[in-house]
């Protein structure tokens, strides 16, 4: 019995020969082009990118879907409210219906949040502003204005509307450093509501109800951004834009 030779085997063996070698290029064409751009990926169970990750609020993801901010650009109710998540209620008074928060007590939430280079003037400050505090167990917002004899910050004080309460659902999809020490963060989120469903919202305004699922499993992720993080004079990394 005459045995054949199977011809397509050369032909086979250089085919995977080529294939390797081009994936090869493109994992060494990755990997320099990373380095020459500097970007470093982390874990995202890193410690420092799972801290980052947890002082980014679900108020800090409503803020920011509404467009691209950054550090120069906050309006002055997001930093009164940013500063409130870092105080106590014995950084303030409350009398009646009326709330008192001195300069000092404010700017220290502040430069927590924001970090010690961080610039800004609330002296304009007028309006309804959320805040992470409660009163008598109970999520309060302040309408704020500054008082500059006094140096401090007062208005009436109203608890919060949770019927209407906006949600969100979020997850670390990747975390990145580049040349310039900055850490990327890119979170996907969605909005919803609580009903007799849960309501999925199309925007951070939840006008319009995308559809209604039965529990949290079931709202899938409509949107993305990367909140971008500098590193400030303390070696700390703190809000610098978001995209």
């Amino acid at each position: 019995m005459i045995k054949t030779r199977n011809r397509l085997t050369p032909f086979l063996v250089i085919i995977l020969i080529l294939e390797l070698g081009v994936w090869c290029f493109v994992f060494v064409h990755k990997l320099r082009v990373s380095e020459k751009i500097g970007i470093r990926k982390y874990k995202l169970e890193d410690p420092l990118i799972q801290e980052l990750y947890q002082n980014i609020t679900d108020e800090d993801i409503k803020y920011y879907a509404e467009g691209k901010h950054d550090v120069n650009s906050l309006t002055s109710g997001y930093i009164f409210s940013k500063a409130t998540k870092n105080m106590t209620v014995e950084d303030f008074k409350v009398e009646n219906k009326m709330f008192y928060i001195t300069y000092d007590a404010l700017d220290f939430g502040i430069k927590i949040g924001f970090g010690p280079d961080f610039k800004y003037d609330l002296s304009s400050i007028n309006g309804l502003v959320n805040t992470y505090f409660e009163i008598n167990d109970k999520p309060v917002n302040f309408n704020v204005k500054y008082d500059s004899l006094k140096e401090e910050y007062t208005g009436l004080y109203s608890y919060k509307d949770l019927n209407n309460e906006i949600y969100v659902k979020r997850k670390l999809v990747q975390a990145t450093k580049n040349r310039e020490d900055d850490l990327n963060l890119k979170i996907e989120y969605a909005f919803y509501k609580k009903s007799n469903k849960l309501q999925v919202c199309e925007d951070y305004r939840c006008e319009k109800i995308i559809k209604e699922v039965t529990n949290i499993d079931d709202v899938d992720y409509t949107d993305t951004m990367t909140v971008v993080l500098n590193k400030a004079s303390d070696d700390l990394y703190y809000y610098a834009e978001n995209k």
